[in-house]
């Protein structure tokens, strides 16, 4: 419990509650106001960045390989395929089991895929500062 309430988690600042970059969320400008698009023409020259130096660039498949919960929740969907295919072997329906060994090695290759991405892209990012 080292951050205050209101701190971001990457970067250290400190900002108030439904405010990204400088703009409130829920205004009559909608999302693009939220996403950080300037509302007017002098909105977007006055706005700055709080980070300094190089970042990595923006992976592929973007957030699912900057999060590391993409990966890790799309193993436990591999895992319960597994599970389910085992399921299905055991009962004697080899042909739902079999489908379920397509699905459970997809999801399971893809998961391998989105972790390996996420940890160059993680040294890329850590290279970076």
């Amino acid at each position: 419990m080292a951050r205050g309430k209101f701190q971001t988690k990457k970067s250290g600042t400190v900002g108030l509650p439904g405010v990204v970059n400088g703009m409130r969320l829920g205004s009559p400008m909608g999302a693009a106001s939220a996403l950080g698009a300037p509302t007017s023409p002098n909105r977007g020259a006055a706005r700055s960045t709080s980070r300094t130096g190089s970042q990595a660039g923006l992976p592929v498949l973007g957030i699912a390989v900057m999060s590391p919960w993409g990966w890790r929740i799309l193993a436990v969907f591999a895992m319960v395929a597994t599970g389910l295919c085992l399921t299905f072997f055991i009962d004697g329906k080899t042909l739902f089991a079999s489908l379920w060994v397509v699905v459970s090695l997809t999801w399971g290759g893809f998961s391998f895929k989105l972790w390996r991405q996420h940890l160059d892209w993680d040294k890329a990012a850590v290279a970076g500062h």
